[in-house]
């Protein structure tokens, strides 16, 4: 049974509207909050809709990461790769900041090598997605951690768009601040003062961290009380997001960590909606609209990742039997190097270079060269020329 958000119920049925709030409220299956949504005391209802909705999201993880672990290592850090610019591009989009794929990947490459003193363009937060990958700790304790995370992960950014959006309090802001909506109209007023902000992030994040909740859950109530509190000018959007990322990436598998705010653009007009809901004041704090519709969300970023992976691993099964069938066995080292052209061109972002192929093969770089003279002479080579090297991709149709 679909679940009614309370702030329909108000005109729907208006004379039963207190009765069932009382009755959600002081359910048996209601979590009851510290915290509250407007005047309203927070509150979340356990539903059989939720509970499927849970199971389902499990299930689909767990053939998603059979699926993966079915793959060479080279076609999911590649395609993890292509998800991570695709990640990073729409966060930015959702936000109304413009950015490029070519930017994108200028910026990865920087983070590829430590050794690098420029730091472009959304350094911040191509390195703090960088941690997914690695599975670092990033602590979200305190109202300091949260600090931390923004300077690090978007000040760069903040303070280049608009140097008067820069955080002016202890933590977060010390003025007012409204979000609006694409037509013009004021649809949520921040909390304020500082004081104020500070101590409901406290309890959001004690929330965050009381892991006698379901993690999942966690995430989407946390999510959502992040953009309401609203802490900074600017940023916002793009900081619980991350963070929503990083928390998936520990609870499922990696790449749902970088699949978010894509799968949040192409839902873009649910997950506004969601918001709304739930910040009525006529849904009297009731969360359960918003964790029911992020769970939702969620299906379909699972789904929609395990067909892409799906999709991409037969066409891969059927190119490489190509190459097994068309190449003698003797020329191994040929066959080793197509392989993973053909692999990169289906998983990866953008094409693979002799230093690529060198850190993937321990192949020395005159004989990959060799190889790949050997590819383009036959044809069946996709240069881009790129400033500083040429990338390879194959071309499947010269196969």
């Amino acid at each position: 049974m679909q679940y009614i958000p309370l702030s329909k119920l108000y005109y729907s049925d208006t004379d039963h509207y207190d009765t069932i709030y009382l009755q959600r409220f002081n359910s048996e299956s209601a979590y009851r909050f510290s915290f509250e949504i407007g005047k309203n005391p927070a509150f979340m209802l356990f539903t059989p809709e939720l509970f499927s909705l849970l199971d389902e999201i499990m299930a689909l993880d767990k053939q998603l990461s059979q699926l993966a672990e079915r793959l060479p290592s080279v076609a999911i850090d590649q395609y993890t790769r292509k998800c991570l610019v695709d990640e990073i591009l729409l966060t930015n989009d959702i936000e109304g900041v413009v950015s490029t794929r070519n930017e994108i990947n200028e910026t990865l490459e920087e983070t590829l090598k430590p050794t690098s003193k420029q730091k472009r363009r959304f350094y911040g937060l191509m390195q703090k997605y960088f941690l997914l990958l690695e599975h670092d700790e990033i602590p979200l304790k305190s109202c300091q951690d949260v600090r931390n995370l923004y300077n690090e992960f978007i000040l760069t950014e903040v303070k280049e768009e608009n140097p008067h959006n820069v955080p002016d309090g202890m933590y977060f802001r010390q003025g007012h601040v409204s979000v609006y909506s694409r037509g013009g109209k004021n649809i949520h007023d921040g909390l304020f003062p500082e004081t104020k902000i500070i101590t409901m992030m406290e309890q959001s994040l004690d929330f965050l961290n009381n892991t006698s909740y379901n993690a999942l859950i966690r995430i989407a109530i946390f999510h959502y009380l992040f953009a309401y509190i609203h802490p900074f000018y600017d940023g916002n959007g793009r900081m619980t997001r991350f963070i929503s990322s990083y928390m998936l990436s520990r609870k499922l598998h990696d790449l749902t960590g970088f699949r978010l705010s894509y799968t949040i653009k192409r839902n873009i007009d649910q997950y506004y909606k969601s918001f709304k809901i739930t910040n009525d004041p006529k849904n009297k704090g009731d969360l359960t609209p918003f964790v029911i519709s992020f769970f939702e969300i969620l299906v379909r970023l699972i789904q929609e990742l395990y067909q892409s992976v799906e999709k991409r691993s037969n066409q891969m099964d059927h190119y490489l039997e190509l190459v097994k069938n068309h190449i003698p066995e003797e020329n191994s080292t040929e066959i080793n190097i197509l392989n993973l052209l053909i692999i990169n061109t289906l998983f990866g972002e953008r094409g693979l270079s002799i230093q690529d192929l060198e850190s993937i093969t321990d192949l020395s770089a005159s004989k990959l060269r060799a190889v790949i003279k050997v590819f383009r002479n036959d044809g069946i080579l996709k240069i881009n020329k790129d400033v500083r090297k040429h990338l390879y991709d194959v071309d499947l149709s010269k196969l």
